[in-house]
């Protein structure tokens, strides 16, 4: 999905046409709010064919979407949630809007991609959101969770794809654009003050970061890579981590200390270039205490959702060289969701 497109054959206009056959069903009783006949025979009968026989024609973000479709679909047989099944059918507008784009003129063709994007990202990324944290008390126990937050996880995907294919990844930007992104994340990092501000200690960790990442992407601004200013970001990253252990598990704290001491070593005995990826180790074993603290499922889902745009900012790398700008925004509304359980 948003790939370049190749040329298309009579296989796959049967499954455009079956898509927004199943699209129109589903956004149609969404617009006329008709909650009697969500679970009506002829749309099952419709949709999981569909979902079934383009499961071996799609690509695996597509399949793992297709198997949480068919749970839903099948699920709410049993289960029903007209509240869950009219936002789900809702999402399907924009699917409407993309398979549109493969059959317009091509002077429509970008607005219609703009209209596209416009509506994915208001209603699969933004809308679902907030519908999640609506509905997760009376989700708590039930296995339709799985395929929902499955579903999220898949439009978030999506979504950091068209950023990349929107901004241009392989797109030569040039040295001074590689030394403005670099100036910029050197002071991005400040947001995270104000998020803090209620919480004296955290708010030193994280002014500590603030310095220390000024001083590693200024160096690297000027063209002159700082050994000391790593050693001392690498210190002040996986202070952040412990602090947020000690915030909401600090029964695990100790464990913590030592998990983040291996991983720091480890970190500046080896290249910058790999300070990430074993970073991202450390943070996803700190991650497991996190996860086995007490605190709600709303913090949990909020904690999840960050760590997962983690590893779309780093590993899909929709904003090349402003990767860590993006990495340093988030850190604000991390930092800020920490804070608030104290």
């Amino acid at each position: 999905m948003f790939s370049k497109k190749k040329k298309m054959d009579w296989l796959d206009h049967a499954t455009y046409l079956y898509s927004s056959v199943v699209a129109t069903g589903t956004v149609s009783i969404y617009l006329f709010n008709l909650t009697d006949y969500i679970y009506n025979v002829p749309l099952m009968c419709i949709a999981i064919p569909y979902f079934v026989l383009d499961f071996f024609n799609c690509n695996p973000s597509l399949k793992i979407h297709h198997v949480c479709a068919v749970w839903l679909f099948c699920g709410m047989l049993w289960e029903p949630h007209p509240t869950i099944s009219l936002f789900l059918f809702k999402s399907e507008i924009s699917t409407l809007l993309y398979n549109a784009t493969a059959y317009v003129p091509r002077s429509f063709k970008d607005p219609l991609l703009l209209a596209f994007t416009a509506a994915f990202t208001k209603v699969r990324v933004w809308e679902y959101y907030f519908f999640l944290k609506s509905i997760e008390s009376e989700m708590a126990d039930s296995l339709l969770r799985v395929p929902l937050y499955t579903l999220y996880a898949i439009n978030l995907y999506w979504f950091s794809l068209i950023l990349r294919k929107m901004w241009g990844k392989n797109r030569t930007k040039g040295p001074r654009y590689v030394q403005m992104c670099q100036q910029i994340a050197a002071f991005s990092y400040l947001g995270t003050i104000p998020a803090t501000a209620t919480c004296l200690p955290v708010l030193a960790v994280h002014a500590f970061t603030a310095v220390t990442s000024f001083g590693y992407h200024r160096a690297n601004a000027v063209g002159r890579p700082s050994l000391v200013w790593f050693v001392l970001d690498s210190a002040a990253v996986h202070g952040v981590m412990l602090m947020n252990v000690y915030i909401v598990a600090p029964d695990c704290v100790h464990m913590s200390a030592v998990i983040n001491a291996y991983f720091f070593m480890l970190r500046i005995s080896n290249e910058p270039s790999e300070a990430s990826a074993i970073s991202s180790i450390s943070g996803l074993i700190n991650s497991v205490f996190i996860f086995g603290c007490d605190a709600s499922n709303l913090f949990k889902l909020d904690y999840a959702l960050h760590l997962y745009l983690i590893c779309l900012i780093f590993y899909v790398d929709f904003f090349n060289d402003l990767t860590y700008v993006c990495f340093h925004v988030l850190l604000w509304f991390n930092s800020r969701l920490f804070v608030s359980m104290i």
